[in-house]
């Protein structure tokens, strides 16, 4: 960054000549809501008498708004079909109350707006309907076109140098690729514009004809992944089209602390509301000189003409009836006052992780300005897009998780970024330009001697004299910092303490010899213990810096020279300490501008600027906090930590649906374990009449009756049924549906924390035997898919020990047995005399304690009565001497985990209704009567209430 000179400033004349540009946007579109059925929070909004020109100009981000029954309100244009005169305008999340026949207008404008995510059938979307598809993995790029511009045309025409080569990348190692730029009129016209070149990235913009217009910029990175953005320009042919001159400036105010600039100008004369539309941009600039040569002072060497660029914000009009004149005050506030005032009002989260599928996820080299600008791409329309955002990807440190949950939009950057994060800001500067900055007085010694001196303030820099606000007594009397490192795979925690503890039989805290009040910071994003010693011991020194402050006036145009961005580095302070009364011990010193007011005389063409500055606060780091890095020795006999059973009793099994002979049923059977009684249940009926579901159970709250064939018995379904174990009664639950249609899979529980379901055959025409797996997480109700099977399966069985594995086997011609480990859920074949030794289809099965057994099933279009086990403790499996009492296949499953298994129904050349009951003790299996079901039927889906 170049160093600013203040020799023009104090050694020659300076005057200016100020001028006022509001953008009045053109309507693009005016016409009425044709929806007599209008109701609130639409977001298809059909439309007819359209009038205007406009409608091949009307693109995603512009502004609607609408004449509602409480005043207009505004919302953001998603996309538009139809024409001129009628069509449908599709939006984003909204709360508008909408009616029929209400009168809309799509604007030429862009400005930022909230978009809240959506979640729909346990799904969780950003702007309404994008699913993840890894966007936090490959994020999009940042556009930088600099600011706003506005000027006269000379001898015909006007020239913008512009600039993109700020821009830059967000995804790790991605860079960016190519640029492509854009200009229309107000209203959509490109009359009177040229390029040198669309596709350079600092080419020159030509435009003859005065007039309001739209650049837009589109940069694509490496990873092809695109952002544009847009900035007004403002042209005009003096004597012909003017600026607003008619106007004074009461108060111009930059604030570190609020993060912006604020401006209360007064406009005289007849001024109208379509002059200063409600909410718009507006562009104070100036023509400077020195010495009557045309020259400017500014930080950045870029936008030289912009005094500031901001929204309006509000006003105040004055009207004298008697003598016909009035005076309107406006406030013009930079984005960040405009952001401000977004709210999402929702809490967002982000974890880092090597492969991100969620939304809620993200790519584990996560920094606190990736996370940002997650927050600000997805949760609102128009940062990026109507305003450079700079420094995002400025700091590197990894964070492992970020959450969000304050107000605005501001609020929530600020919030994390400095004060639970890496003690940086989203700040605005003069330009209207978003900075991602830390304070310097964060820094540690290397980034603070990186900082530049933009000059060294002497005597002819002050205008009459310096306040000094000084407090020497120490107002923090002990402060404490803690948080954590991540390197993409681990998290590492520090805490940091200043001034120390003093160690003896108990440690306790040496504090300042003065002071009222502690501090604590917490959750800080930090490099190793090194960096939090540091950043303690910068934030005490902070709190108890002094001189608090010094203030002082220009008595030059030293608006250029000055803004609250703490990047453009140090004023060093060159007064002589014995030329100040206190002799304060300030030469040489670093300072850093915390305000700064700006004062106009139109008139006379002068700028005064009115500073204040804080001196770098000096302190030693802090030490690492007094905490245990290890547990004592137990001075007692170690407990027993093995958690109890959450299991219910057993109580009830279920067999619900199948096929009857003729039709497909919904009947639900509900067996009794205790007694071995069986008898149909209404309450636990399906949804719907299913047949070649399968069942599971977390055991303890809920059981799920997993996809199948319709009443038809020709789709496939997604359709789950879940069971609330305590009332027996059953209801669809779309969260729980599979992520695609299939049935036949192999249900798997943990009966804890996740439910499986493998495999299984997908629907016509191809029926194609499947690999996928799909996870239910118990605690939320909701599957997803999770991931595939080594090779494709259906018609099979699944059963869990119980502990900490679930097992998957069977199909026709196929004998290899598949493992869930549940701690890791990864999924892994069996091989060898491992697994059980079966190649049949849809046998009955159910677990106990020990084994899993398999009754039954169907090889090679034969019903067979076959009896297996596999041996939990070896995963061996064995063929029984024993049989089932009547050869069948489909039949349902349940156990009460220690005495007896349950097979029910299914078909041996007829469908039929008969119950077996295995004796886990002895292994053999027997006809009960008293488990029949209650009609014939075969292709059941079970589950037992307490056992997996």
């Amino acid at each position: 960054m170049a160093t600013v000179s203040p020799t023009d400033l104090q050694t020659k004349q300076a005057r200016a000549s100020t001028y006022l540009s509001v953008f009045q946007p053109v309507t693009l579109l005016t016409a009425l809501v044709n929806d007599a059925g209008a109701t609130r929070g639409m977001r298809s909004i059909p439309y007819d008498t359209g009038s205007g020109s406009g409608f091949a100009t009307i693109a995603a981000g512009q502004t609607l708004e609408v004449d509602t029954a409480n005043g207009t309100k505004k919302t953001l244009v998603k996309s538009i079909t139809g024409s001129q005169s009628s069509g449908t305008i599709e939006l984003y999340e909204n709360s508008i109350v909408w009616g029929n026949n209400q009168t809309i207008r799509i604007k030429h404008f862009y400005e930022p707006h909230p978009i809240p995510p959506a979640i729909r059938s346990g799904i969780f979307y950003k702007f309404f309907d994008a699913a993840y598809s890894a966007q936090n993995l490959t994020p999009n790029p940042i556009a930088i076109a600099g600011s706003h511009r506005a000027g006269f045309l000379t001898a015909g025409s006007i020239a913008f140098t512009l600039s993109a080569s700020a821009s830059y990348a967000i995804a790790s190692g991605a860079t960016i690729s190519s640029y492509l730029w854009s200009c229309v009129h107000n209203g959509g016209a490109t009359a009177g514009i040229s390029f040198s070149s669309t596709t350079s990235a600092t080419p020159t913009l030509t435009i003859t004809e005065a007039g309001q217009y739209w650049l837009k910029l589109i940069v694509t990175d490496s990873n092809s992944k695109t952002q544009e953005t847009y900035r007004a320009l403002f042209v005009y042919e003096r004597g012909i089209t003017n600026p607003y001159v008619d106007f004074t400036i009461q108060s111009f105010t930059g604030d570190w602390q609020s993060g912006g600039w604020k401006v209360s100008l007064q406009a005289t004369g007849d001024v109208e509301l379509t002059d200063f539309p409600d909410g718009s941009l507006a562009v104070l600039w100036y023509e400077n000189k020195f010495n009557d040569v045309a020259g400017y002072v500014n930080l950045w060497a870029i936008s030289n003409e912009i005094l500031t660029c901001g929204y309006l914000r509000q006003d105040n009009s004055q009207d004298n009836f008697d003598t016909g004149t009035g005076a309107t005050t406006f406030q013009i506030g930079t984005i960040d006052d405009l952001i401000n005032n977004v709210a999402e009002l929702g809490s967002v989260s982000l974890n880092a992780t090597a492969s991100p599928t969620k939304w809620y996820e993200y790519a584990s080299w996560m920094t606190a300005g990736r996370s940002i600008h997650h927050l600000l791409l997805w949760h609102a329309w128009g940062i990026f897009q109507c305003v450079d955002v700079l420094g995002v990807t400025s700091n590197t440190l990894g964070v492992k998780t970020t959450d969000y949950s304050e107000s605005s939009l501001l609020q929530q950057v600020n919030g994390f970024a400095h004060d639970r994060g890496i003690f940086a800001k989203l700040i605005c500067d003069r330009l209207g330009r978003m900075h991602l900055v830390a304070d310097s007085q964060m820094l540690s010694d290397a980034g603070r001697a990186a900082l530049d001196t933009v000059f060294t303030i002497t005597e002819a820099d002050v205008s009459g004299g310096v306040d000094l606000a000084r407090s020497p007594e120490e107002q923090t009397t002990f402060t404490q910092l803690d948080g954590f490192s991540f390197n993409g795979s681990t998290s590492t925690p520090f805490i940091s303490i200043i001034p120390g503890y003093r160690e003896n039989s108990i440690s306790y805290i040496m504090p300042e010899e003065r002071g009222g009040s502690t501090a604590a910071v917490s959750n800080q994003v930090l490099a190793d213990q090194t960096d939090s010693n540091m950043k303690v011991g910068r934030f005490h020194a902070l709190q108890n810096n002094n001189p608090r402050e010094l203030r002082f006036s220009n008595p030059y145009n030293g608006l250029g020279a000055f803004d609250i961005i703490p990047s453009i580095g140090w004023y060093a302070w060159g007064i002589a300490d014995a030329d100040l009364k206190r002799n304060t011990e300030l030469f040489g010193r670093n300072l850093v501008c915390r305000n700064v007011n700006v004062r106009f005389n139109h008139q006379a063409g002068t700028i005064f600027t009115d500073v204040v500055l804080e001196r770098e606060a000096i302190g030693p780091p802090g030490i690492q906090g007094n905490y245990p890095t290890g547990y004592p020795a137990a001075a007692q006999p170690t407990p027993d930590w093995t958690p109890p059973s959450l299991n219910f009793p057993l109580t009830y099994g279920y067999f619900a649906g199948g096929y009857n002979g003729s039709a497909v049923v919904a009947t639900t059977d509900r067996i009794t374990l205790a007694t071995g009684v069986t008898a149909a249940n209404a309450g636990s009926n399906l949804s719907a009449a299913r047949t070649r579901s399968i069942g599971l159970s977390d055991t303890i709250i809920y059981g799920y009756f997993v996809g199948g064939t319709d009443a038809a018995s020709t789709t496939h379904v997604a359709t789950t049924d879940r069971i609330t174990l305590s009332t027996s009664v059953t209801a669809a639950n779309a969260g729980s549906n599979l992520s695609a249609a299939r049935t036949d899979v192999s249900p798997v529980s943990d009966g804890v924390t996740y439910g499986y379901f493998g495999g299984g055959e997908g629907p016509t025409p191809t029926f194609t035997t499947l690999t996928t797996v799909d996870r239910i997480t118990f605690s939320t109700s909701i599957t997803a898919a999770y991931g595939n099977l080594f090779s494709a399966r259906k018609s099979w069985a699944g059963f869990s020990n119980g502990v900490d594995k679930g097992y998957c086997m069977g199909d026709q011609g196929t004998v290899t047995t598949q493992r869930i480990t549940f701690s890791t859920s990864t999924i892994n074949a069996i091989s060898g005399s491992a697994g059980l030794p079966f190649s049949r289809e849809w046998p009955g099965f159910a677990g106990g304690t020990l084994a899993g057994y398999t009754l039954g099933g169907r090889a090679s279009g034969t019903p067979e009565a076959t009896i297996e086990k596999m041996t939990f403790a070896t995963e061996i499996g064995e063929t029984l001497g024993t049989t089932i009492s009547l050869a069948r296949y489909g039949s349902g499953g349940v156990t009460d985990k220690t005495t007896y298994i349950y097979i029910s129904g299914g078909d041996g050349g007829a469908v039929s209704l008969i119950a077996d009951r295995f004796a886990l003790a002895t292994e053999v299996s027997a006809a009960n009567s008293a488990s029949n079901l209650s009609a014939a039927r075969r292709w059941i889906g079970a589950l037992t209430d307490g056992w997996v």
